[in-house]
């Protein structure tokens, strides 16, 4: 009895690195070369969608690959995200794991064991000038992240009736918060090591507790789709009017007079020209990653220092300094419940009407 044909796959000729799709006795290339094995998923997911027959109604999970779900999601929802690049990122990252599995293979065991490879594989990418860098494996709070992504995508399809049933994401264990924060001198050796760009970063995000992306989209004039500097009153909107709201509150922040005075320095110094707060060689930037990663060691900080390491550390001195839970939540746009459960310990008050009951003798 003949093996029944299997299901198209990639292949990686071993002669020049191409990636070309295998269909049965046929070889389709891809386009796609060493280094570019995402880029090679994406390719055979499309040519799925072409060769599958059109559905009548919701599909089975065991019709269906997780390629193809992954693929139509990004077209479909990609552009209505709040952060298309985050989640192109994840779709990459998930895509040389998961694109030539059905979606009845998302199980719990083979979710633990996506966690396992994404946190002991590196990763090749290919960047915009062609060229493959390695990265390392990542950590689990990234793979819980990235399987985040595949159950929206999940959701997507069964809402959107491309799946008859609903499926299950099985997330690996939520890590406690991070809670690394710089001491004076810390921040102050992280400044001094930073590039004239990344020290605009550093400053902002010490006076305001924003994360990278708000910081980075800062114009010098009011936007719709960014947030702004208005110098005249002393206030940095994070959120442009027609922005989408996420979780990830921005809101806006009243500059400390240390920072307003460092705004103002900066737009005298940049001219009407300029558009972004933060600009290298006069353009916009969208990353910080190799000015960081090399300020971070001249100043002699570990890996664990990253840019929202910047957020921890101005919360911390915040409390440290005794602002109230209350104008905490208000000026850095985070819930209560976060700042009561990683960073109000660092207030010189906190427990302390506890203590005070505690200490009281009895009677």
């Amino acid at each position: 009895m003949p093996r029944p044909r299997g299901p198209a796959r990639l292949h990686q000729r071993k002669d020049d690195g191409a990636w070309v799709i295998v269909d049965g006795g046929k070889q389709q290339r891809t386009g796609y070369g060493r280094g570019q094995h995402a880029e090679a998923q994406r390719a055979l997911a499309d040519y799925l969608a072409q060769q599958r027959p059109a559905r009548h109604g919701p599909a089975a999970a065991s019709e269906v690959t997780v390629g193809e779900l992954l693929s139509d999601y990004l077209d479909e929802r990609g552009p209505a995200v709040a952060d298309p690049g985050r989640l192109c990122d994840a779709v990459s990252a998930l895509s040389p794991f998961w694109a030539e599995l059905t979606v009845d293979k998302v199980t719990r065991r083979v979710c633990r064991d996506y966690v396992k490879w994404r946190t002991t594989t590196p990763r090749e990418i290919v960047d915009k000038a062609g060229r493959t860098r390695t990265w390392p494996p990542a950590a689990a709070s990234t793979a819980r992240r990235e399987l985040g992504a595949l159950q929206s995508a999940l959701n997507w399809a069964h809402a959107d009736q491309v799946l008859a049933h609903p499926v299950k994401v099985t997330l690996p264990e939520k890590p406690p918060p991070r809670n690394r924060w710089l001491t004076r001198k810390e921040a102050a050796a992280l400044l001094r090591a930073a590039s004239p760009h990344l020290r605009r970063f550093i400053l902002i995000a010490l006076y305001t507790g924003r994360r990278r992306d708000a910081i980075l989209r800062l114009r010098w004039t009011e936007a719709v789709d960014a947030g702004s500097v208005d110098l005249a009153n002393g206030v940095i909107h994070f959120e442009g009017a027609q922005e989408r709201r996420t979780k990830k509150r921005r809101g806006s922040a009243r500059t400390p007079r240390q920072l307003q005075a460092h705004l103002q320095r900066w737009r005298a110094a940049d001219g009407e020209a300029a558009t972004h707060v933060i600009e290298w060689n006069g353009k916009p930037i969208s990353s910080i990653k190799r000015a960081w990663r090399e300020a971070r060691e001249r100043a002699g900080l570990g890996p664990e220092v990253t840019p929202h390491t910047l957020k921890h550390t101005a919360v911390t001195w915040a409390f440290q300094r005794g602002i109230s839970l209350e104008d905490a939540a208000d000026y850095f746009g985070t819930t209560a419940a976060t700042l009561e459960g990683v960073y109000r310990q660092h207030s010189p008050d906190h427990q302390q009407r506890a203590v005070a009951i505690m200490e009281r003798r009895a009677g």
